[in-house]
């Protein structure tokens, strides 16, 4: 089964920093010999937007990981609305439904900006269709721990969206330990 893992993430806004090694060095460490590794560069969203601990750590200046696919996340609009059509279509209980706001709304949250935009949730949504859509079943999302509730609508919406594609989310901590999140 063709698996790629996304790891070592960065915000263009800011940079790699240290969460970016920590989580390339664990991506590198979890890869079979024939997974593919993803960087996925950030390029959507300001540094007001980013979290907190991701904002506030240090800059990594040597920072060049060998990686087999680059992707940024405004390549993957067209895909994660993919996604939203998808949900739409899904059975009366279970599909996206728009609010008066506009909001495209699924499984207790937003999908989408009152304008249609899709949020991150939907966004990773999308990159995982653009993963699946590259020939890979398997998609590894290697991320900082406080990208816990993201990665949890995450996985509700491409087991909803896209159920051929099976993703697991690896986290870790400053510390380098990690873990997998429950599906």
């Amino acid at each position: 089964m063709k698996r790629i893992i996304d790891a070592g993430h960065y915000y263009l806004a800011k940079g790699p920093t240290i969460w970016s090694v920590i989580g390339w060095q664990i991506g590198k460490q979890i890869a079979r010999t024939d997974d593919a590794s993803l960087l996925f560069i950030d390029d959507v969203h300001s540094l007001e937007m980013m979290h907190p601990e991701e904002k506030e750590a240090g800059l990594v200046y040597d920072y060049d990981p060998q990686y087999d696919l680059l992707i940024y996340e405004t390549s993957v609009f067209p895909e994660a609305m993919l996604v939203l059509e998808n949900l739409k279509c899904l059975s009366k209980k279970k599909k996206a439904k728009m609010r008066r706001n506009g909001q495209w709304y699924c499984s207790g949250f937003p999908l989408t900006k009152s304008n249609g935009d899709p949020l991150c949730g939907l966004l990773d949504a999308g990159l995982s269709l653009s993963k699946f859509n590259l020939g890979y079943q398997t998609g590894v999302n290697v991320l900082p721990y406080f990208y816990e509730p993201q990665q949890v609508q995450v996985l509700r919406l491409v087991k909803k969206a896209i159920p051929e594609f099976v993703l697991q989310v690896i986290l870790f901590n400053e510390k380098g330990e990690f873990w997998e999140m429950p599906q």
